[in-house]
C-alpha cells in the first residue's frame, strides 16, 4: 500500500510542496534568530560605549579643565561651567587661573591639589560667586579679591567706605559644601548671605586684609567645622542676623581684633570645642545676641576670653579660659549666663560693667584660678635687673613631657635684700636667686623680676614675653624604617600632629643626597596634616630619611628619622644572551582586581607598557564578536538568495 502512495503523483507533489514550505520556515527562523542575536549584542556593545562616554556613570559627566593642555575639555573654569549641565563635575588640574568665576548652576568644582590649583582674582572683584544650590567647591587656593570704594565724598576724619569683595561669595543658596580649600589674602575670605543648609569644613581662611575671614548674615542651618581661621585683619568669624549656626572644632587664632563675633539678634548659635587663642581683643564677643550656647571651648591669650555686651539668655559653661587679660567680661549683661567655667592664670577673672559703674572680682558662678591679681611693688628703675633667661622666644614641651622646665636667670647690679618674680601677672613668688620655672600649659607667658636694695628702694626688670608650644609629633609611614626596597621609586608618606596650633608644613630630605622637598599636605584638618611625595630613581645603597614638621604660628618643630635600603637585583647574563638580545618577550602582570597590563620589552629599547582596563577589553571582545556575527549572517543570507 505504501508503494502505491509513493507512486501517486498527487501525493508526491503535495509532499514536495510541504518539504519546500518547511525548509523556508526553517530558513526564516534562522534569519530571524540571527537578527535577534545581532540586535542583542549590538545593544550590549552600544551600552558599553555609552558607559565610557559618560565617565563610568550615567548620572554625571566629569569635565577636565586645564589651561596648558589642548586635549583637555576646557581651558578655563568659567568656560567649563558655561558648557556643563546640571550635576556635572569639573575637575580642575593644577595651575594658576586668573579668573572671576560665576557658579550659576548645580556643579561640583574639584581642584587637583589645594596648594597648586589657584583661582586668583588679581585684586579685583569677588573671586568666586555662587548663585546656585547643591554646589560643591573643594581643593583650591582662592586668593586676591579686590576692594572698591563705594564713596569718597565724606568729611575728615572719616575714612573711605569700601564694598566688601570676597574670596568666595555665596548668596541666596542652599545645600552646598565648601571644604578643603585655602582662602588667602582676600578683602573678606568667605561671605554667606541669605543661605541655608551649608557645610563649611576643613578650610584654611587666612590673611583677609580688609574685614574678616568668614562672614555669615541672614542665614540659617550653617555648619562651620574643623576650619583654621587665622591672621585676618579685623575678625576671624562674624555672625549677624542668623540662627541655627553650629561652630565646632575650629582653630580661630591670632586675628587682629576678635576671634569671633555673634551679633545683631543672632540666636540658637552653638559654639562647641573650638580653640580660640591669641586674638588681640576678644576671643568670643556676644553683642545683642540671645539664646546661644557656648561650651567646652579653649580660650587663651586673648584680651577678653569671652565678652557679653547687651546679651541675654545665653549659656556659657564648661569652657577653659587661661592666660587672658580678662577671662569673662559682662557689659550690661546678666552674669548668670556663665557657669561652671574653669579660669586659670588670667590677669583678671571677671569684669562687670553695669549702669555706668564698673566692678571686678570673684563670681560664684565660676571656678576661680589658683590666684588673683598680684600686689606688686612699684619699680623705681629697670636698669638694675636684667633677665637672661627666659628670652623672648619659643620653648617646646617635649613629646614625652607634661611640663616645660625653663631656667630663670638674671643679673642684679647692686646688693639687694629681697627678690621675687611674677609669672603671667600672678602674685609675687619670693626667691633668693636664680631658679627654675615650671610651665604646664602652652601659649604666651610674661615674667617680671622685682627686687629691693638694702635701703628698701624697689626696682624691676623689663617685661619678658615668651611662648611655650608642644613639640609636633612626626610619623614616617613611608619609607618604612629598616626596610629594603627592590625598586628605585620610593613613596613618601608623612603624618604630623601639633596640639592647638596645627602643622604648617613638613620638610623632608635624604641625608647625604640632593633629594629633598616640602609637603604642605592635602589640607590642615584640626591639628594634623598628612602628605605624600616620591623619591625617584634612587640608586642602590643605604639611606637615612629625615622629616621635620613646622607648627603654625609658634614655629615649633618636631622631627623623625627612618633608615632604609635600595637593592635592585641586576639581571644575570647567560650563554645564550646574544640570542635573547634579538628577541622580544611579553609578560602579563595583574595590577589590580579591575585592570591588567601587557608589557613588551627588549634589551635594546626601554620598557613599553600598555594598560587596558577590563571594560576596554570587554568592549573589544564584544566588537569582534559583533563583526563575526554580522559577517556570518550576511554570508548565510546571500547564499540563501542564490538558492
Amino acid at each position: 500500500m505504501s508503494r502505491n502512495l509513493d507512486k501517486n503523483p498527487l501525493i508526491t507533489e503535495i509532499a514536495q510542496y510541504n518539504w519546500v514550505l518547511v525548509m523556508k520556515v526553517q530558513a526564516g527562523c534562522k534569519t530571524a534568530l540571527t537578527f535577534i542575536l545581532m540586535f542583542f549584542f549590538c545593544s550590549l556593545f552600544s551600552s558599553e560605549l555609552f558607559t565610557f562616554s559618560r565617565g563610568e556613570t550615567t548620572d554625571t559627566i566629569i569635565w577636565i579643565v586645564d589651561a596648558d593642555d589642548s586635549a583637555a575639555d576646557f581651558p578655563s573654569i568659567q568656560a567649563a561651567i558655561d558648557g556643563a549641565e546640571f550635576g556635572d563635575t569639573l575637575y580642575v588640574r593644577s595651575g594658576h587661573y586668573y579668573e572671576h568665576v560665576l557658579v550659576n548652576k548645580q556643579v561640583k568644582l574639584i581642584g587637583e591639589n589645594v596648594t597648586s590649583t589657584i583661582i586668583d582674582g588679581n585684586f579685583t572683584g569677588d573671586v568666586v560667586t555662587v548663585l546656585a544650590k547643591n554646589v560643591e567647591i573643594s581643593g583650591f587656593t582662592i586668593q586676591n579679591s579686590g576692594k572698591r570704594i563705594i564713596t569718597d565724598e565724606f568729611p575728615p576724619p572719616f575714612e573711605p567706605i569700601y564694598e566688601n569683595m570676597c574670596g568666595i561669595r555665596v548668596k541666596g543658596c542652599s545645600d552646598s559644601n565648601i571644604s578643603g580649600n585655602i582662602i588667602n589674602n582676600n578683602f573678606i575670605g568667605l561671605c554667606f548671605e541669605s543661605c541655608s543648609s551649608l557645610l563649611i569644613s576643613k578650610n584654611k581662611i587666612m590673611s583677609s586684609y580688609g574685614d574678616c575671614g568668614i562672614k555669615i548674615a541672614f542665614s540659617s542651618s550653617v555648619t562651620l567645622s574643623k576650619n583654621k581661621v587665622t591672621l585676618n585683619n579685623i575678625c576671624g568669624v562674624v555672625i549677624r542676623h542668623s540662627s541655627g549656626i553650629t561652630i565646632s572644632e575650629n582653630e580661630i587664632v591670632e586675628n587682629s581684633q576678635s576671634g569671633m563675633v555673634i551679633s545683631s539678634s543672632s540666636r540658637f548659635v552653638t559654639v562647641l570645642r573650638n580653640n580660640i587663642t591669641g586674638n588681640a581683643y576678644h576671643g568670643l564677643n556676644l553683642v545683642c545676641a540671645y539664646e546661644n550656647s557656648v561650651f567646652e571651648n579653649n580660650m587663651s591669650s586673648n584680651y577678653h576670653g569671652i565678652c557679653l555686651s547687651g546679651s541675654n539668655n545665653n549659656k556659657v559653661y564648661e569652657n577653659y579660659l587661661h592666660a587672658n587679660y580678662y577671662a569673662v567680661a559682662f557689659y550690661d549683661s546678666p552674669t548668670e549666663q556663665a557657669y561652671n567655667n574653669v579660669l586659670i592664670n588670667n590677669t583678671n577673672d571677671v569684669y562687670t560693667f553695669i549702669s555706668n559703674a564698673s566692678s571686678r572680682g570673684s563670681d560664684p558662678f565660676f571656678s576661680p584660678g589658683p590666684s588673683d591679681q598680684p600686689n606688686n611693688t612699684a619699680p623705681d628703675s629697670r636698669e638694675n635687673i636684667k633677665i637672661l633667661s627666659p628670652t623672648s622666644g619659643l620653648y617646646q614641651i617635649g613629646l614625652h613631657e607634661a611640663v616645660k622646665k625653663i631656667p630663670l636667670t638674671f643679673t642684679v647690679k647692686e646688693p639687694i635684700s629681697w627678690m621675687a618674680y611674677s609669672l603671667d601677672n600672678k602674685a609675687n613668688i619670693t626667691i633668693t636667686g636664680n631658679t627654675t620655672l615650671t610651665i604646664s600649659f602652652t601659649g604666651s607667658h610674661r615674667i617680671v623680676v622685682y627686687a629691693k636694695d638694702t635701703e628698701g628702694n624697689a626696682c624691676s626688670s623689663d617685661l619678658i614675653t615668651f611662648k611655650v608650644a608642644s613639640t609636633p609629633s612626626v610619623s614616617i609611614n613611608s619609607p618604612k624604617n629598616d626596610t629594603t626596597y627592590t625598586a628605585n621609586n620610593i613613596p613618601v608618606n608623612i603624618t604630623a600632629v601639633a596640639p592647638i596650633t596645627g602643622i604648617e608644613y613638613i620638610e623632608y630630605r635624604v641625608a647625604g643626597t640632593n633629594y629633598s622637598g616640602v609637603i604642605k599636605g592635602t589640607q590642615l584638618f584640626g591639628h594634623e596634616i598628612e602628605g605624600s611625595a616620591v623619591l625617584s630613581e634612587l640608586p642602590n645603597g643605604n639611606y637615612t630619611f629625615i622629616a621635620v614638621a613646622h607648627a603654625w604660628l609658634t614655629g615649633a618643630v618636631g622631627n623623625s628619622t627612618a633608615h632604609f635600603t635600595v637593592n635592585i637585583p641586576q639581571p644575570s647574563a647567560s650563554p645564550s644572551e646574544s640570542y635573547y638580545k634579538s628577541q622580544s618577550s611579553v609578560s602579563l602582570s595583574i595590577q589590580s582586581p579591575n585592570s591588567f597590563s601587557f608589557q613588551q620589552f627588549s634589551y635594546n629599547n626601554p620598557m613599553l607598557s600598555m594598560s587596558l582596563s577590563t571594560k576596554e577589553y570587554r568592549s573589544t571582545i564584544f566588537l569582534m564578536f559583533v563583526i563575526v556575527v554580522i559577517s556570518t549572517s550576511l554570508l548565510v543570507y546571500f547564499k540563501k538568495r542564490k538558492r
